[in-house]
């Protein structure tokens, strides 16, 4: 599968903290059908570049066990918002879960708050 964004790069990763700036594909054919003529970053697409950002943070890959919050507060448009920069908190949350909090911003503006529980996946 063709990724959605041309690159990702760690720019911090401290403590519990990681932080990224992913530049996104405009030419993936997903904006081709969400929506044609008006290409917009699906919702669930930019839950799974949050994942794809664990993962290349830790080394490990995870899933969602729980959103407790997912608010998208703007669209993100591939053509005009390619930029996102991604900011993880990461907390204990018994011995196999973590507690996810995480931003999506474009431009400066929030564009996603999510607040959530992921497992290492087997």
């Amino acid at each position: 599968m063709q990724e959605l964004f041309s690159s990702m790069d760690n720019y911090l990763s401290a403590g519990n903290r990681l932080a990224f700036r992913v530049r996104l594909d405009a030419s993936h054919p997903v904006y081709g059908g969400h929506f044609p003529g008006h290409p917009v970053l699906p919702g669930v697409c930019t839950l799974q570049i949050v994942r794809e950002c664990l993962r290349r943070g830790t080394g490990r890959r995870f899933r969602y066990t729980a959103i407790r919050e997912c608010k998208f507060l703007g669209m993100i448009v591939p053509q005009a918002d390619d930029l996102l920069d991604i900011d993880i908190r990461l907390a204990d949350d018994g011995p196999a879960a973590k507690k996810l909090v995480c931003t999506v911003a474009n431009d400066g503006k929030t564009a996603l708050k999510l607040k959530g529980t992921v497992s290492e996946e087997l």
